[in-house]
Parts: structure tokens; sequence; C-alpha cells
């Protein structure tokens, strides 16, 4: 079916928001919405009326929180804006480079750029409107392009530069090169400076003509036999690249490696022309300097890494994704806008019941099982909240709450079911089997029925779980409030059971919901929590003292005639040691009785393998002896 004039301009105008809070960093200028309508002119939004569409981004642009620069006037106001947060010394740069430019500047002829450079170089007062201003962060102005000029020798260099492209040095250049037909350019693949100098001697003596030096020349192909005609090479030797510090760039971009980062489209030229890469997201593998820029390696979206600019990366956004009145979902804010555009356009919009969007959030109802999907921008609590991998979410023997869903062809809508109380049974092909508490209607059978992520959340604590003791508040895991009444936490805990909102209660009685917990206090006199110690790690010398002073007590006590049975305290043992020579350190006491106990399984488990017809293994062997007798004397 057609689009009306009205839905056209609509969803051009969508199409061009969302392209500027991906790519033009919110910002929606004159050049933006001409190059996202000349990019979509072949489909039906492509013919909207360019007026409309205007005005619906200037109506729709508050609440989509984009800044629209479309007038002059607006554009005047916003380059005083960048001009303002600009030191005057950068102001009176702009503006020699501007008067050296000439009239092919084009910055020379841009009216706004002139009055504002004009306006902020006078003597008037600056105008209120500019105090506090954030200025755009995209430039407002056009650069203008590098001029080289091209100076023909008055004799004929050539011996002069077939003897410097022989030299030792053009190993290492590299040379851009252009290609003119018929008056059309197009360039070529870099050439390294070696091979590129073999090639023009050997199409020299076929017949070409070189003109130029080492640094500048062109190759003329008319005179050529049997080879394309009426063709010129232009070579240009490139600057050498300054040395540039990849890991201070890297540092300064705020990123590390290994982190999810989102790429920008931008278009890039191949043999075919210019080609339009769309934006993607993966993470950051490696940095460094590939002809004079800082590029990085990025996972690409179908496996194969992508090379843009480290300047071209930004840290991913993130979306909460909400099924049906589920649990959320945290992706990527390019998957959630992918997924509001296709259901606005088609053929995705042959599948969407109803929709509305707004200021990046959405609200899709689907006529396949998806359902309904909610779509907002995640807060900041939610992006610091750890996310784990869908598999280690719960383990078994969990208690959670379910909330099911039933999709019913004939009308194609998906129903919510009543939610219930279930325990995690495992994990198998992609969900979790959840076995209910409850019996069915039977009385007897406790269903087990496989259930999405999705549409579990932990079962949340309950009012009489908070206890009654006033509560800490952390955030982030930094304390930011002490004292928290407990009814204030016990009403807490009933907004987010009315809101089922996920949320629980950990070992130690805290109330964790996203990045907070609230802390019970502990009463006055109350001991601090029993704590495992902290193994120590035992150096080899002290494995063997402690080994043989083991040894000691043990010919001391069960090998002993006849056998005393004591128990290893401190006291016992610091008695036992105390006629030796050096006796042993206080600290190395649990390493003996760790010897000991490990002596002693290794008695009882010989014995346990002994036939019935061999006596018992003795307990006072001559290793035993020996060591007592190391350990005794020992002065090392």
């Amino acid at each position: 079916m057609a689009l009306s004039a009205l839905d056209r301009a609509r969803h051009m105008a969508q199409r061009v928001l969302i392209s500027a809070r991906l790519h033009n960093d919110k910002v929606v200028t004159v050049d933006l919405v001409d190059a996202v309508m000349s990019r979509d002119a072949n489909t039906e939004q492509g013919k909207a009326n360019k007026t409309t569409v205007r005005r619906i981004i200037r109506q729709r642009a508050e609440i989509e929180r984009v800044r629209v620069i479309l007038t002059r006037d607006e554009r005047y106001w916003a380059i005083r804006e960048q001009l303002h947060h600009m030191t005057p010394d950068q102001v009176a740069a702009l503006a020699d480079s501007i008067t050296e430019g000439g009239d092919d500047d084009p910055r020379a002829w841009d009216k706004e750029l002139v009055d504002a450079i004009g306006a902020y170089r006078s003597n008037r007062p600056t105008p209120a409107r500019l105090y506090g201003c954030t200025p755009v962060s995209i430039r407002l102005w056009k650069d203008p392009a590098p001029v080289v000029v091209e100076e023909a020798p008055a004799v004929d260099p050539y011996p002069a530069l077939y003897a410097s492209l022989s030299a030792a040095d053009m190993t290492s250049a590299v040379y851009d090169v252009t290609s003119s037909r018929d008056g059309v350019k197009r360039h070529c693949p870099p050439q390294p400076g070696k091979r590129m100098a073999l090639a023009v001697a050997i199409k020299h003596g076929d017949g070409a003509r070189v003109e130029g030096t080492a640094e500048l020349f062109t190759v003329d192909w008319r005179g050529v036999k049997n080879g394309p005609r009426d063709i010129v090479f232009t070579y240009r030797r490139r600057a050498a690249v300054p040395s540039v510090d990849v890991e201070a760039a890297r540092e300064a971009s705020g990123l590390s490696l290994g982190d999810l980062v989102q790429v920008s489209g931008r278009k890039v030229e191949t043999d075919k022309g210019w080609d339009y890469v769309p934006a993607w997201y993966g993470h950051l593998r490696d940095v460094w300097v590939s002809d004079g820029q800082i590029v990085a390696r990025v996972d690409g979206p179908e496996g194969e890494p992508g090379v843009p600019l480290l300047s071209d990366l930004r840290p991913v956004q993130w979306h909460m994704r909400t099924v049906n009145g589920g649990t959320p979902e945290r992706i990527p804010t390019l998957d959630a806008l992918r997924e509001i555009n296709n259901a606005m356009t088609a053929p995705g919009r042959d599948g969407v019941r109803e929709m509305t969007a707004a200021a990046g959030s959405a609200r899709i109802v689907y006529r396949d099982v998806r359902g309904e999907v909610w779509l907002r921008p995640a807060t900041s609590a939610e992006i610091a909240m750890e996310q784990k991998p869908e598999s280690e979410r719960y383990a078994e023997g969990d208690r959670v709450i379910v909330r099911g869903t039933f999709y019913r062809p004939e009308t194609r809508r998906t129903y919510v079911l009543d939610e219930y109380e279930g325990t995690i049974v495992n994990w198998a092909a992609g969900h979790f089997n959840v076995r209910a508490v409850k019996p069915d209607e039977d009385g007897v059978t406790y269903g087990v029925r496989p259930s999405q992520v999705r549409e579990l959340r932990p079962v949340p604590p309950t009012v009489d779980d908070v206890a009654d003791v006033p509560h800490d508040l952390y955030l982030s895991g930094e304390l930011r409030r002490e004292g928290v009444p407990a009814e204030r936490v016990r009403g807490a805990v009933k907004n987010l059971r009315f809101e089922r909102a996920p949320f629980y209660q950990d070992a130690e009685g805290a109330i964790v919901v996203e990045n907070r917990r609230y802390v019970p206090q502990r009463p006055a006199g109350t001991p601090e929590p029993a704590t495992d110690p902290i193994p120590r790690e035992w150096s080899e010398e002290d494995v063997r003292r402690a080994r043989g002073f083991a040894a000691k007590w043990r010919a001391e006590t069960v090998c002993a005639e006849p056998p005393v049975r004591r128990e290893p305290t401190d006291e016992a043992l610091a008695e036992c040691f105390a006629r030796t020579v050096r006796p042993l350190d206080a600290g190395l006491y649990p390493l003996v009785r760790q010897e000991l106990a490990g002596w002693d399984a290794r008695i009882a488990a010989e014995d346990a393998r002994r036939p019935e017809n061999i006596p018992a293994v003795s307990p006072a062997p001559l290793f035993t002896a020996l060591a007592a007798y190391e350990a005794t004397n020992d002065t090392v």
C-alpha cells in the first residue's frame, strides 16, 4: 500500500533524526537532511517533500533531544556559540587563514561565518544568550582543501629523475597515484617507490614521457604502443609520517582494549566508486598508526574485523528492551534504533500492529510471537549494573517468578499468562527448565516447563524479610547515606514488588536493586561476622622444618614407649619443641598440625589396604626417628 505524502514525510523525518543521533552528535543540519534524502531517493519515503520533512523535524526536535540548525539565523548563532568557546588567538588564527585563502577559500564566501567572526572581534558586548551555552561538537563550516602547486621544470629533468628513482632511499618511499583520462580523475592504490620506479623505467623505454622531479612527476601514456592511450598518471611522494604516541591517543579517547565500542557510519572509496558503510559495534582489539592516522581494529558485524579511525569510535550507548512486560534486557542503542527504524519502514512495518515512538523510546506491538516490545534509553544505574550471560543468571535450585506467554495464531496475538513461582531445574537448548512450586490441577504433578530468560525474575523478598534496624545506602559500592529507617526500606520493597521490578536479598540481609544496596546496620556490641582466614603461602623451607618437627612430635607421643595420647595444641607443641637448638616459630604450628593430619590419614589408608595375613604397620618407622633427630639438632 502506497504511503500518503504526510506519512512519507514523517518516515523521512524519523530517519533523519536517527541519523542525527547516531552519526551527527544529535545535530540536524541542512547538509544532513540533503544527504539522507539523497541516499533514500530511490525509496518511497525518499520522495517526501523537503519542506514538510523540515517542518516535522522542527516539531519533534524537543522530544527527540536534538539540535536543529536549518535557517541562516540558527546557523549564525550556532557559529557564535562555537566561537564563544574559542580563545581570542584561535579566532584570530581562523580569520587570518580565511584572509590568506582569498577567493579560493570557501569560508570567505560563508556570510554567517564572516559575520560571526566580525561580531566576535568587535567591541560590542557579548549577548546574554551565549553565557552558559553548550556548543555543538560538529564543524559548521567547510575547511578549504589543500592546494598543491605543480611547477613545470624549465629543462627536461628526466636523467636526474631516473637517478633519484634508482637511489637506495626510494625503497621505503610511498607515492599517491592519480590517473586522468579525458578530464576524469580517479585515485589509484598507493605505490611503493621501488616497484613504481621499475614500472616507470620500463614504460619510459617503450615510449612514455616522464616530467617532473622525484617528489612530484607525471607519466604521459599517449605514446605507449599496444597499451591504453590518452592517460596521464600523477605520482606525488608522501611526506614522512610524524611519530605518534598511540598509547597516549588511546588513553585520551577514554577507550581501553576489549571495550565494546560503536563505529559511526561513513563513506569509503571502492573500485566501483563511493560506498556507504553503516554503523556497527564490536570489541576494540588493537590500535596502531597507518598513513599518519591512528586506526583501530574492531570486531565486525559478520566476523570480519573493521579498521576505522580511532576518532570515529565512541563508547556503546545502551537501551532497555522489555518483551511482554517481562524482565528488561540491556541491548546496544544501535540495535534498538534499528528495530525502531525497521518497524517504521517496509517490509518490517507489515508485521507491526501498533507503534508509538518519541525521544528514542518506542512501544511496538507485533503480529507474531514477539508480542509487545518496549524500548527506552537505559538509566545510569542500569548501565552500571552487571549483566551476566543468560546461562549464568540462575543456578540450579534458585527460586524464580515465571511470567509466561502464549501466542494464538488465529488472532495473531500474544497473551501473558498468570505468574507463578518455580524452581530452576537446569539450562538446556537456550532456555531454563522451571519446575512449579505449587502442584498442577491434579494436585500431584509438578510441571516442568521451558522458559526464556526474559520471562523469569528472582523471587523478591517481602517486607517481613527486612531487618528491623537502620540501613546504610550504598550506590555502586560507595556509601551515600547512613541510618535509613527500616520503614522506608520496607516501603521501597513494597513499591518494587508492586512494579514487579527485579531485586533480591543477599546473604548479608541487604536489599539489592540495580546498583543500590540497603545494608542493615549491626546493633552495638554485635561481633563482626566470621570470615574465612586468608590462606598463607608456605615456602619450601617452612614445609621442610614443619615436617621435621611433626616427626619429633610423633616420636615423643604416639611412637614413644609407652605411647602418649596428646592433642597438638599451641601450648603442647611449644613445650615439646622447647628442647631443640632452634625452636620452631609459633606461626608454623598450623603447618605442623597439617602435616600430622596428613600423616595419620596415610597410615590409616595403608592399614585399610593391608591384607589380613600381614601385620599392621609399625607407628615408629626408622624415617620418623631420623626426621625427629634432624629436627632436634636443626641449627640451619
